[in-house]
């Protein structure tokens, strides 16, 4: 994965200006670059960090909802990397809402 300093580096710009490119073919004719349209890396960072707290908010409304009307089945899952010699412990919920 890579980090949001991705979004300066002019290799990603160039393909965003070349996806730009393909879309005047199929659409209006615009003058926009990807300096128009893509933000620094801190602020993409600081958006996906408000959104993905606004989602885990709206998760966990609807989680409790369903743990309401007995909805909830959590499922562990352990595993290990012998080669990094890590062990970790995840978890995965499934749900059903009452509609």
């Amino acid at each position: 994965m890579r980090s949001f300093q991705i979004v300066q580096d002019l290799g990603f710009k160039a393909v965003i200006d070349e996806c730009i490119k393909i879309g005047r073919n199929f659409g209006p004719d615009t003058a926009i670059s990807s300096n128009d349209i893509i933000s620094c890396d801190r602020t993409i960072k600081n958006e996906i960090k408000k959104s993905a707290a606004h989602e885990k908010l709206l998760l966990k409304d609807r989680l409790v909802e369903a743990a309401k009307h007995d909805g909830v089945c959590i499922s562990p899952d352990i595993w290990s990397d012998k080669y990094r010699k890590i062990c970790s412990l995840g978890a995965t919920a499934h749900f059903v809402e009452k509609d």
